[in-house]
């Protein structure tokens, strides 16, 4: 630690120069400035739009540690080392590779007030040790980064992610920032709900990447596709990816589209340590390669020049294959993205997002227990003896608590007394159940619906991302064909709004449907709309049959 460290910065713009940054941009103002005035901020930046400086320097500037939770320890010591040389306070990261020494150095410091970021994984916080240290550090702020993943993986394989709405209670609840490339709006409702955002800043910017040419076709059978990569690849240069779905799909597809001059390396979750370790190293080096993955080559890459992201069949949603594509030309220079798909078959990877669901028998059988236990009780205990798996217990506690069953204080888990109990208990989680299955399966239909349409790429992920785009983006395939057309210069083009009633269901505007609650339109082609729904997801409606049948009322804001 340093023996004379500076004194803290007196304001924004200070902070940002200390970081290195010349001028804040303003969604970056926007949202530092809800923090500072105490208030929860939700931001959809893309990768490079400076996210992580919205955290670094508002935590700058608030009392009390700032403490991120963030996926992986190589993210983790990524953005510590980013803070090293910035003199706005001492930066650690608390993880399994410390040792129990070390860690508990990495705690006192935060206790003592020498260290000003703490970096850790959501499952640290289910630890009653680390979250009692914390508390009584009295947090500023508390950061979730790779927000998205909260409803991406807390219902499977890393459940701690469901535990981090819950447990800033106990921490105090100082004001929460969430952090991510890609929410669309059901997705920043269920993140609301989820993280126990109070009335968030909304901050969505920057969508659209320019300099990735993105394009989506089909193939007529599976055995096509291998050609077809391989046709796609050898007229690209430099580095890039290749996601599939299966491991054995990596492991064939590496063996075809290899080459001397540009190997290709297979990467998914079964290869041991040093095989991914080689791999990565292969994949950051100055030398071109080819990595063919599955979804597991994700999270913490951070290289600037790959040159092409091509899909062999459609991920599971917009937000995964927007993520993924993001992963391009991240030094802003010229990139392609493809996408194939196989006519009439649905994806793989879409199959298995579906699988997920939650268990309203098994959530009350934990408000049972929790009814008979002592109270209140730390929430990694609370979850024991429910005979499930503590994904599964935990999905149990955040329905439990999302219909008002059970409460969190700051001494722990609690039965709410005026909550739901039996028959009402278990209508209200089916009824929550059942929301969230559907949409799962309306967000893999909206995929399908953008990749069998005519309409631009870009402008229709943009609008499903809720930062709808008026015009077409000229740099998709879509928009490619529309400027080879004959009279392409005088008609509107194909998929854009044609209709006499485009003002008020233009990409962007905002209605309320009667059944669906309020919505924002982020398609409209031949008079269907598709309207992204907070609560009920994705819908594609005909607008005659809206207003015919006075299914809407008037719009909020």
């Amino acid at each position: 630690m340093p023996t004379s460290p500076a004194p803290p910065p007196t304001d924004v713009d200070e902070a940002a120069d200390r970081l290195g940054i010349e001028q804040l941009r303003p969604a970056q103002r926007q949202a530092i400035g809800a923090l500072l005035d105490g208030r929860d901020a939700l931001v959809v930046l893309p990768t490079g739009a400076g996210k992580s400086a919205i955290y670094q320097v508002a935590g700058a500037l608030l009392d009390g540690p700032t403490v991120v939770v963030s996926p992986l320890i190589s993210l983790q010591e990524d953005q510590r080392a980013a803070l090293a040389d910035a003199r706005l306070g001492e930066a650690e990261a608390l993880h399994s590779l410390l040792t129990e020494a070390d860690q508990a150095a990495v705690l006192d410091g935060v206790a003592g007030g020498t260290i000003r970021y703490l970096f850790l994984a959501p499952e640290q916080l289910l630890d009653e040790d680390v979250l009692g240290r914390l508390a009584a550090a009295r947090p500023g702020l508390v950061v979730v980064d790779e927000a998205h993943l909260v409803t991406a993986w807390g219902d499977g394989f890393r459940p701690a992610f469901l535990a981090i709405g819950l447990l800033t209670t106990r921490l105090g609840r100082p004001p929460v920032l969430a952090l991510t490339a890609s929410a669309s709006p059901p997705v920043r409702t269920e993140l609301d709900q989820r993280l126990g955002l109070a009335d968030p800043e909304v901050v969505v910017a920057g969508v659209e990447r320019p300099n990735i040419h993105l394009g989506a076709s089909r193939v007529d059978d599976e055995a096509d596709v291998p050609g077809a990569l391989a046709g796609l690849a050898a007229d690209l240069d430099g580095t890039g990816l290749v996601y599939v779905a299966r491991r054995k799909d990596a492991e064939h597809l590496a063996r075809v589209l290899g080459r001397p001059t540009r190997p290709a390396l297979a990467y998914h979750g079964g290869l041991g340590r040093s095989a991914r370790i080689a791999v990565h190293e292969r994949f950051g080096s100055d030398e071109p390669c080819v990595v063919v993955a599955t979804s597991a080559f994700g999270l913490g890459i951070d290289k600037p020049d790959v040159r092409f992201v091509l899909h062999a069949e459609p991920p599971e949603t917009v937000d995964a294959w927007y993520q993924e594509v993001g992963r391009a030309g991240r030094d802003g220079a010229p990139a392609t993205a493809r996408l194939l798909s196989i006519a009439g078959a649905r994806s793989r990877r879409a199959f298995a997002a579906g699988a997920r669901s939650s268990s309203p028998a098994l959530a009350a059988r934990v408000h049972a227990a929790l009814e008979t236990a002592p109270a209140p009780l730390p929430l990694a205990v609370a979850t024991r003896g429910t005979r499930a798996s503590l994904a599964r217990a935990m999905q149990a506690v955040q329905d439990l608590d999302a219909v008002g069953a059970v409460r969190v204080t700051a001494a722990g888990l609690l039965v709410e007394p005026h909550g739901p109990r039996g028959a009402d208990l278990l209508a209200a989680l089916e009824g929550r159940a059942a929301q969230r299955r559907d949409r799962r399966r309306t967000e893999a239909r909206v995929l399908e619906q953008v990749l069998e349409g005519a309409a631009c790429l870009w402008q229709a992920i943009c609008g499903y991302l809720g930062d709808p785009r008026s015009e077409r983006c000229g740099h998709c395939d879509r928009c490619d064909e529309t400027a080879r057309e004959p009279d392409a210069g005088g008609s509107p083009a194909e998929g854009a709004v044609a209709s006499s009633r485009a003002p008020a269901y233009a990409p962007g505007a905002r209605l309320k449907h009667r059944e669906f609650g309020a919505g924002t339109v982020i398609e409209h082609h031949d008079d269907v709309i598709m309207v992204a729904f907070e609560e009920a997801g994705y819908r594609s409606l005909a607008v005659e049959l809206l207003e015919d049948g006075d299914l809407l009322e008037e719009a909020g804001g």
